[in-house]
């Protein structure tokens, strides 16, 4: 996925539709509300992508012990 890509999705979905919480904040209720959102006008494909950065953001807070879990996960 091309870094433009992505940056636009994060500005264009991420960002509005999980109401820029910290991570820390984030539970697999917001994820799993925000999906279903997203479901109505995404491909599955974009939805496959939004999980990818949103997945690889926690991973990377949780190696600096920012994140303790993966909500994306329980989603």
């Amino acid at each position: 996925m091309a870094l433009l890509e992505s940056q636009a999705l994060i500005e264009r979905r991420i960002i509005p539709g999980l109401g820029r919480r910290r991570l820390r904040g984030l539970t697999a209720d917001d994820v799993d509300v925000w999906l279903a959102h997203e479901a109505k006008t995404a491909s599955s494909s974009t939805l496959s992508k939004l999980m990818s950065i949103l997945r690889r953001s926690i991973d990377r807070q949780m190696a600096r012990d920012r994140v303790k879990r993966k909500v994306i996960l329980l989603c």
